[in-house]
């Protein structure tokens, strides 16, 4: 994932309007752009200019998407015959040692192959790799109970929970606001 934190301190009376939760921002070039600069050239008195700046900000935040999660593709044979055999089926249940014996790797391998190529462990991996399995289901409105047993879930309260870990909403409110009308 090609992704940067950037972080900008809003004096409370000129925050008002800005959204109140964190979350992630698919960024356009121009907010980048326009983010750097009021990071770079931190201002102590509010000219008109910054305060023009800070408006043209709040809109830009408004109106930016969400930042779709992805799944880095991994280099390494084992780890791509993992990752191809996992999005083929999300809700196969196989532990790392299971992958090890069946790709020719020791467990501890495929534990550092999993955190050097994509970033994390493999259950937390594969967790994500259910939830992001799970958008287009939601999005062509299977039921939540439905999504939750396909993706791997042993209930469908342990599926939001995740999901709502994940993507700061209930699935319910992702089909809400990502179903065609």
């Amino acid at each position: 994932m090609d992704a940067q934190f950037i972080g900008l301190y809003l004096d409370p009376a000129y925050s008002q309007g800005f959204p109140t939760q964190a979350k992630p921002l698919a960024v356009s070039p121009f907010l980048r752009e326009l983010l750097l600069h009021l990071t770079q050239a931190p201002s102590p008195q509010a000219s008109d200019a910054r305060l023009r700046l800070l408006a043209v900000l709040k809109d830009e935040v408004i109106q930016a998407a969400p930042y779709r999660l992805g799944l880095l593709l991994p280099k390494d044979k084992r780890l791509l015959r993992i990752f191809d055999e996992q999005v083929a089926r999300p809700a196969l249940e196989m532990t790392l040692a299971q992958w090890a014996e069946r790709v020719g790797a020791s467990e501890r391998t495929l534990s550092r192959l999993f955190a050097r190529e994509l970033g994390c462990s493999y259950p937390l991996w594969r967790q994500h790799l259910r939830l992001l399995s799970s958008l287009t289901q939601l999005e062509q409105g299977e039921t939540v109970q439905q999504v939750a047993f396909q993706a791997g879930y042993q209930s469908d309260s342990a599926f939001i929970c995740a999901f709502k870990g994940l993507f700061d909403q209930t699935p319910h409110q992702y089909r809400s606001q990502n179903s065609p009308t």
